[in-house]
């Protein structure tokens, strides 16, 4: 018999994972999407189960870190704790958002960009 007081199951997603703060889907479980590193992550990062069992959002996915109109200037070979992006927009663009990625690591948790990509606009 199916239950009918959880939310529906949310996928994978490719190029990340998803953690979940409870095993049953229930009310106020919270589901949160993370990218690997050299992917970002477009869409919410948190998912929560409402009172009427659906999501508080669609699922994110993970792109590749390229901004459109853009060049990139990567320290360091791999995306370790520390490295960092910077974007520069071509000629004829302006940045929107943060033009400095770095990668840390937040209280012993998996390694995360500090900020979302930006757009050149």
């Amino acid at each position: 018999v199916p239950r009918n007081d959880t939310c529906p199951e949310l996928p994978e997603i490719p190029n990340g994972w998803k953690s979940t703060s409870h095993p049953d889907l229930i009310h106020g479980t919270v589901v949160t999407y993370q990218c690997y590193p050299g992917y970002a992550l477009a869409g919410s990062e948190i998912l929560m189960c409402q009172w009427d069992l659906t999501w508080s959002g669609d699922v994110p996915k993970c792109d590749e870190g390229n901004v459109e109109h853009s060049r990139k200037v990567i320290t360091g070979t791999r995306f370790n704790v520390g490295s960092t992006v910077q974007f520069i927009c071509n000629k004829g663009y302006v940045l929107s958002g943060s033009s400095l990625l770095t990668c840390y690591n937040r209280d012993s948790a998996v390694p995360k960009w500090s900020d979302r990509l930006p757009k050149c606009v």
